[in-house]
Formats: structure tokens, C-alpha cells, sequence
């Protein structure tokens, strides 16, 4: 509780609120871009302490775009990438932010375009491995049928420029890939 009303001390709790058109319950908060984004089931929000240092009065949310999430599937950062998943018409796309010099941050490409039918609705996990420079896609919650899969994607980056990038079907047959992580110099 804060001791004075006249002035902020460092020891004082921020508070800090967002403006929206339609109620946002925060699920996930995840490092991007000088800040964080925050995510609800249907809008992303960008949390940043102004230019200023942290402070109550250099503090700001604002929204920053409407991707209804896949229900909960972290998401998941990638270097200067942040991962997460939607779904539409019975597949799963993953959406990716991107931080590039120049080049706007709201808005996520959906690296799945050129695949739309590849990983089913359902996906329950996304797994990040910057080592390698790739991400899995598991899909728990899936179809019986769909569940033995993990969907891999690989890609390079030539300094901001994305020059390839490809996806993988990993089946395990009578196999069930439950959950994962990846350790790095493990």
C-alpha cells in the first residue's frame, strides 16, 4: 500500500490499465521489443515504460491487435520472435511477431500461410529451440488420429531478412509426444 498520496516511492506498487472496447482477461505476458506483450483470448497488448526508466507515470498499455488465441497454448519467444497460436476453420496457424528495424511490431504474419490444412485444431504446445533456430508444435489436444504428430519448423535469418524457412511432420506412430522442452547445452 502506498504511504503517501503526494508522491511515488521506488518501493511503491505500479499500477497501470488498458484502454479497450471489450474486456481482456491477461493469460500470458511475454518479453518483446523493449516491453512486454500481453495476451488474452482475443487481443494482444503492448506493456512499455516510455523513454523515461520505469516509473508510474511513464507506464502505458495500449492495444495492439485482435488474433484470437488458441485456448491455452503459451506462447512462446524466439529470439527476437515472439510464437503463438490461432485457430480458424479446423487448423491451427502459428503467428509470429517480429521485431525488424523499421518495420512495424503489431502485426504478426502467420508463417503457416503456405501450409493453411497443416497442423490440426488443437495444438497444446509450442516448444522453442533457438539453438537450432526452430519451434515444435504439439498437438495434445487433438484428434486421435492427429495426437502421434509433433510439427516442426526450421528457418534461417540472413540479419532481418527471413531467407528460408520450412516445415516438417514428425510422426511417431504408436508413440503419443505428451509434452516437451528443450535444454539448452544439455
Amino acid at each position: 500500500w502506498r504511504r503517501t498520496v503526494l508522491d511515488y516511492i521506488d518501493s511503491d506498487a505500479l499500477a497501470a490499465a488498458a484502454t479497450t472496447t471489450d474486456v481482456a482477461i491477461l493469460d500470458h505476458a511475454v518479453p518483446f521489443a523493449d516491453g512486454v506483450m500481453l495476451f488474452s483470448a482475443q487481443r494482444q497488448l503492448s506493456l512499455t515504460n516510455g523513454d523515461s526508466g520505469l516509473s508510474a507515470h511513464s507506464l502505458s498499455i495500449q492495444p495492439v491487435t485482435r488474433y484470437v488465441m488458441a485456448p491455452g497454448v503459451r506462447p512462446a519467444p524466439l529470439g527476437s520472435q515472439v510464437h503463438f497460436i490461432t485457430d480458424s476453420g479446423g487448423f491451427s496457424s502459428v503467428q509470429e511477431y517480429t521485431r525488424l528495424t523499421g518495420a512495424d511490431p503489431t502485426e504478426a504474419a502467420d508463417i503457416t500461410a503456405h501450409v493453411p490444412g497443416l497442423i490440426p485444431s488443437g495444438a497444446s504446445q509450442i516448444i522453442p529451440v533457438p539453438d537450432l533456430d526452430a519451434l515444435f508444435v504439439l498437438t495434445r489436444s487433438a484428434a486421435d488420429g492427429e495426437r502421434n504428430r509433433l510439427y516442426a519448423y526450421q528457418f534461417f535469418w540472413d540479419g532481418e531478412k527471413k531467407v528460408i524457412s520450412a516445415w516438417r511432420v514428425w510422426d511417431f506412430d504408436d508413440g503419443e509426444p505428451v509434452s516437451g522442452a528443450y535444454l539448452s547445452g544439455a
